[in-house]
This record gives C-alpha cells, sequence and structure tokens, in this order.
C-alpha cells in the first residue's frame, strides 16, 4: 500500500518508547485541562502516568500538527493521539514532546467517545 493512501495507517511523530523513558524518569507534566478531564474520570497524577507507561505501538490512532494559537511548545510540533482502556474507560490520549526542555506534555486524557 502507498504510503500517502487514505487507508495506510498514519505513523507516530514522537518514539514512543523514548517518550515513555521521559515520563519514567519523571520528565512529564499533564496540561491543567488534562489533570481536570483525567481527575473528573477517577484517575490521579500518578495513574496517568501509568497509562502512559502502558501504552503500546498499536494504541496509536494518529499524529496532528499542533494549532500555535494554544501555545505549548513552538512551530511545528506534533500532538500523537493514542486510545487506551483503562478502569473500564476508553481513554483518548494526546501526548507531545517538547525537546527543547526534554520533556513530555500530556495534553488530553480523556473519555473517548
Amino acid at each position: 500500500m502507498c504510503p500517502n493512501s487514505p487507508k495506510a495507517k498514519p505513523q507516530p511523530r514522537y518514539n514512543l518508547a523514548h517518550l515513555q523513558h521521559l515520563v519514567k524518569a519523571g520528565q512529564w507534566t499533564p496540561t491543567t485541562k488534562c489533570l481536570g478531564t483525567a481527575n473528573a474520570l477517577g484517575f490521579s497524577r500518578t495513574e496517568i502516568e501509568d497509562v502512559v507507561l502502558d501504552l503500546i505501538e498499536a494504541d496509536f490512532l494518529s499524529s496532528r500538527l499542533v494549532d500555535n494559537r494554544k501555545g505549548y511548545g513552538g512551530k511545528g510540533l506534533y500532538h500523537d493521539i493514542y486510545k487506551k482502556r483503562s478502569k473500564g474507560i476508553d481513554l483518548w490520549i494526546k501526548l507531545q514532546e517538547e525537546s527543547k526542555r526534554g520533556m513530555v506534555i500530556v495534553i488530553s486524557f480523556k473519555q473517548f467517545i
């Protein structure tokens, strides 16, 4: 299948193992909105970390270019989007690597509807 075909599975922008290494080293932060939606679903900061560390490549959905009007870094950054089931809830998780600071930003952690 041609890589530009609409049916081709998109590739993550960031290496998941590298993101997980940063998270495991404590080099990550959730956005305020992310923490609020996660807490409303019954997930603590530690549980967000556990879910991110439990992601596998098959959980990947898509990668999207960031709309920089909202911040979270500089031009040309992407959000890698994953779907993961935890605590009986299908979750939508957006991750971004901020390489200048060596950080992972968890942009979204909400129920996948």
